[in-house]
């Protein structure tokens, strides 16, 4: 039995890209018929190693490997298999990130979101609609194959046509 078969029994993992056929839990569909495949969002953290939170971390490590496998494995059958990788993006769990951050440390809500905000490379969050931008554009994308997109703040602002984000919110307007 393949890999994409036995994956079809992974939740999330293939999800609906362009008009190919879908394959979710139980579906087990062969990779002749698949014409796409896009793996789940991975993270900066699926790159690289990030304290205190070990099982995240490996568990995003994990899912660029299993990318990287599954696309050696249908390469050459009309399906590209990528990650996604944004580092801290502006959403719930940057945001519960940031409530735990202040309650632990005794800084603001806001200073812990900017605090996360730092540690990607563009010194900013990544915003959903960016990697919403990137996951479009590999819909369309056969030649890209194996890889891990990073989306740091920096490069992506040009490749997803994003001037930057504006301020991250506040604590009340979540």
């Amino acid at each position: 039995m393949s890999t994409a078969r036995r994956l079809g029994r992974v939740r999330r993992l293939v999800v609906k890209v362009g008009s190919g056929l879908v394959t979710t839990p139980g579906a087990g569909a062969a990779p002749e018929r698949i014409e796409r495949l896009a793996a789940d969002i991975a993270s900066l953290a699926g790159l690289v190693g990030a304290p205190y939170v070990t099982a995240y971390t490996a568990s995003k490590h994990a899912l660029v490997g299993l990318t990287r496998a599954l696309a050696a494995e249908v390469a050459g059958k009309g399906v590209t298999v990528n990650a996604i990788c944004p580092g801290f993006a502006a959403t719930d769990i940057v945001w519960n990130g940031a409530r735990n951050i202040a309650a632990r440390t005794g800084t603001s809500f806001e200073e812990a979101v900017a605090a996360m905000a730092r540690l990607n490379p563009g010194g900013r969050l990544i915003e959903p609609a960016e990697v919403a931008a990137v996951a479009a554009k590999l819909i369309h994308d056969d030649t890209t194959n194996g890889e891990a997109i990073l989306l740091d703040g920096t490069a992506c602002l040009r490749a997803a046509g994003r001037r930057g984000a504006g301020a991250p919110p506040s604590e009340a307007s979540l």
